[in-house]
């Protein structure tokens, strides 16, 4: 398994900050749909996200064809960040109290992360720097305290035959617990169905290496799985390779935690809606260790789990009434149709005992 060490951008902080002792942590995970600087990639085809007076901006995205009129027109400027990172940072208040780590998925760089942490207020931020041909990449945001303090992060390679997106492993301390987590953003449904199995495998394999290592870690596998069914196994359901319980490290789906104990409780029917198909999918999630729900330790809150929908807006579609996502639209500067994702972020609250 090829693994590769990441630095770590801490913004004027130093392990004793941030006095204060928690004993809860809230955890947020969203695809916040492409956030990119305003800078030609010289190796990755970033054309789409540069401002329409790049140099070469016409040759170099004619090299897809079916998107070449759109990557054409966009015109990606440092004002359009500016309004995408505002549209984040409303997202995020609206869920609550500043979440001491928030996962990003779809973030091109380190310097992103370091402009959205410094704008949301975080102290750490880790990006990683995997071999996705757009340069789309995954992102951790946290405030390391006395209490929460960053180990180590590294990426590890995922093997598919079609360059991807690696699996972020970030590595914390939470009141002298050790708690690991893994980043993911699974090969698209544009892909070979088995690129998705490989994805599993890599990150069944990566969470067998840290508990056989460390047997009392708490683990979540968290991220865009991008696995529209929850049925079948193998190619229809990579998934299963996860939470199937004849592997003794199986993971717990927090989703499924949830409905089971609280089956009247309302939620999102997913996080991602089609609309060509009229179809919801729930593509970002939690994934835990058993021992995170056995009454010692770090433990998931499982009732704090929630699909937040509330920043969305209402359709009507062939099954009715619908509460969707507000997709991002980077063609403009007004934050009012500006939107903000194609992805409902997706939260739940740690505590230890």
């Amino acid at each position: 398994m090829k693994t590769i060490v990441l630095l770590v951008c801490l913004l004027m902080v130093t392990a004793q900050s941030n006095v204060a002792h928690a004993t809860t942590i809230r955890f947020l995970t969203w695809n916040v749909e492409n956030l990119f600087d305003a800078v030609k990639d010289p190796v990755k085809d970033d054309w789409e996200y540069t401002p329409a007076n790049t140099p070469g901006k016409a040759q170099g995205c004619e090299k897809d064809p079916a998107f070449a009129a759109k990557c054409k027109s966009a015109d990606w400027t440092d004002q359009k960040i500016e309004v995408k990172l505002s549209q984040i940072q409303q997202m995020v208040s609206a869920t609550g109290p500043l979440p001491e780590i928030f996962v990003m998925i779809e973030i091109e760089n380190q310097l992103m992360g370091n402009r959205l942490a410094k704008k949301l207020g975080y102290n750490g931020s880790i990006v990683s720097n995997g071999p996705d041909a757009r340069g789309l990449n995954l992102g951790i945001l946290f405030n390391q305290s006395a209490d929460l303090r960053l180990v180590s992060a590294e990426q590890i390679f995922v093997p598919a035959p079609k360059p991807t997106r690696p699996i972020l492993k970030v590595k914390f301390n939470f009141r002298g617990q050790s708690l690991v987590v893994f980043v993911n953003h699974w090969p698209s449904n544009h892909n070979d169905p088995h690129n998705r199995v490989i994805a599993a495998e890599t990150l069944k394999a990566s969470i067998e290496k840290e508990l056989s290592s460390n047997p009392s870690s708490s683990v979540i596998s968290t991220g865009d799985f991008n696995v529209v069914s929850d049925v079948g196994t193998g190619d229809e359901n990579p998934i299963d390779l996860i939470v199937n319980k004849s592997w003794a490290n199986s993971q717990l789906d927090v989703n499924q935690l949830f409905k089971a104990k609280f089956p009247n409780q309302p939620i999102s029917p997913g996080t991602y809606y089609y609309p060509k198909t009229q179809s919801w999918n729930t593509f970002d999630r939690f994934f835990i260790s058993k021992n995170l729900v056995d009454g010692a330790g770090i433990e998931v809150n499982v009732a704090s789990f929630q699909i937040f929908t509330g920043i969305s807006r209402k359709i009507t579609d062939r099954n009715g009434s619908q509460t969707v996502p507000i997709r991002y639209s980077p063609e403009t500067t007004n934050p009012s149709a500006a939107g903000y994702s194609d992805h409902f972020p997706v939260i739940m609250q740690l505590s230890v005992n």
